[in-house]
């Protein structure tokens, strides 16, 4: 099983912290170059070959951990349970509507893989099924294949899976939408089609995703936070600091581990003195580390394989514009890990906002933690880490002078409907806080409601946070019937919206 680990690739580490990523082409080289490799590589063949290698690896979701905690009950209710045979031989002749763009059987795989993992689970990790209502969706055509049939009963069976159409009023995204009667996860076939000879990257994604789709139900609602404050210089180090050392306890033990936990710690303690943001990190660490646990934890990957994914993804954290949309993947996992160490139970009755630091605190009983002026830091790459911030910083402030100066200074459109009923899907990597612009997003940016769709594949979208309004910068824009094209992004208005005068700038306004 461990060699089957070893080929995670960079792709699939992107497209697990992406929970609020658009992961369409982007940039027109990107959609070009996806063109050339799907005419050099007839589809089929490939689908045809992924499907014999998977027949090679099916027992992937199999394999029971040395503890025995995932090994199925047969009292699961049958609704929940996975208990319907993979069908195949229609793929590709019953629906080629469908076939042609997701093949069924090859969906009907990863859906039956995805259910055995959650019926193994039976509850364990969290209390309660984690069985999803899942979607995969073709961008281009819209079509869709789910895992079971939806409660306004929409979709047609076709063996096992179900099929039709996302609705016209929801943007085709990775996204968690609600329509049918219920919420679903979708997730763009784009992703697997190029993934597919690597079935646990796949499966990884899709259980991230279903956990979230099941987050509100195990933990409430989820909050809202803001770790702006990351942007800064310390905040960054500090973060990188606390990460690097969680990493060396669970690389250790004994003393060892506990002297790095608590050296995590008291860096955590020290950002949080100066800064005050210790709920909005919490809650971010709670959403995303507990995903990319869970994810983890049901396909039981290795732990020598998990370090060197985190210790790389540890190191690439540095190159993240806005940590402050990335580290909790990483903190809340490795606190996470670190908690189910000690032995102790912990998962039970926790809710949004829980400080896992502080459970692990608890569970360890570290009584006292050093103030961060004392701290050795040097084990944990501080040398190498505040000489590379130092320099990022700089060109950061840059980055900030130049989005604010393009706001000031270029004609404006002003986006005043874009969560009426709407969705907006933003890569978490890529915000940037300018205090005379307010929060933007940097490329990719998907926006969707009563307006139409806007999709940013260059350029910033500037949002007020108290009124929810957007703004892009609209030099060169030009205006074709509903459809309106600026530098780096395309707007399709619906026919009651047009494209008014706003003094020297624009505002999308009904007709």
């Amino acid at each position: 099983m461990k060699s089957k680990y070893r080929m995670f690739t960079a792709i699939t580490l992107l497209i697990i912290s992406l929970a609020f990523v658009i992961t369409g082409c982007g940039a027109n080289e990107r959609c070009e170059n996806e063109a050339d490799a799907q005419e050099e590589t007839p589809y089929y063949d490939s689908y045809t070959a992924s499907m014999e290698y998977i027949a090679d690896v099916a027992d992937i979701s199999e394999e029971t951990p040395e503890d025995g905690i995932y090994e199925p009950n047969d009292e699961l209710p049958q609704e929940i349970r996975c208990h319907n045979p993979i069908e195949t031989g229609y793929a590709h002749n019953e629906d080629k509507q469908y076939a042609a763009s997701i093949p069924l059987d090859l969906a009907a795989y990863f859906f039956t893989r995805l259910c055995a993992l959650f019926d193994a689970d039976n509850g364990y990790l969290w209390g309660g099924p984690l069985h999803t209502p899942f979607i995969f969706l073709d961008l281009a055509t819209r079509y869709i294949v789910a895992n079971q049939p939806d409660p306004a009963g929409r979709f047609e069976r076709r063996g096992n899976v179900y099929v039709g159409t996302l609705p016209t009023n929801l943007p085709a995204m990775y996204s968690f939408p609600n329509f049918n009667g219920q919420r679903w996860a979708v997730l763009p076939w784009d992703l697997i089609k190029w993934n597919v000879e690597h079935p646990e990257n796949v499966l990884l994604t899709m259980a991230h995703m279903s956990f979230h789709v099941q987050q509100p139900s195990l933990f409430g609602s989820t909050p809202g936070w803001d770790n702006s404050h990351m942007d800064q210089k310390f905040p960054r180090i500090t973060v990188q600091l606390e990460i690097n050392a969680l990493i060396h306890a669970l690389q250790n033990e004994g003393d060892e581990r506990l002297r790095a936990v608590s050296d995590a710690l008291s860096i955590r303690a020290g950002r949080r003195a100066e800064y005050g943001r210790a709920r909005y990190e919490n809650i971010f660490e709670f959403h995303e580390g507990l995903a990319d646990y869970t994810e983890t934890r049901l396909l039981n990957i290795d732990m020598d394989i998990l370090l060197v994914r985190l210790e790389a993804r540890a190191y690439n954290l540095r190159h993240t514009t806005a940590i402050g949309g990335a580290f909790g993947y990483l903190s809340g996992a490795l606190y996470a890990y670190l908690l189910d160490e000690t032995g102790k139970p912990w998962r039970e009755n926790i809710r949004y906002g829980a400080d896992l630091g502080a459970m692990l605190k608890d569970a360890l009983e570290i009584a006292e933690l050093t103030p961060f002026e004392e701290l050795d830091l040097v084990p944990y790459g501080y040398e190498e880490i505040s000489a590379f911030e130092a320099e990022r910083y700089e060109d950061h402030q840059r980055k900030l002078d130049e989005i604010a100066e393009a706001f000031a200074q270029e004609p404006t459109l002003r986006i005043p409907f874009s969560f009426e009923g709407g969705d907006m899907q933003v890569n978490p990597s890529r915000i940037f806080f300018v205090p005379s612009v307010g929060r933007v997003h940097g490329a990719t940016v998907v926006v969707s409601g009563v307006f139409g769709r806007l999709e940013m594949y260059d350029g910033y979208f500037a949002r007020h946070d108290v009124t929810q309004d957007g703004r892009i910068v609209a030099t060169g824009m030009v205006i074709e019937g509903n459809m309106v094209y600026g530098p780096g992004w395309v707007l399709e208005l619906r026919d009651n919206f047009e494209i008014l005068p706003d003094g020297d700038n624009f505002v999308v306004g009904r007709v």
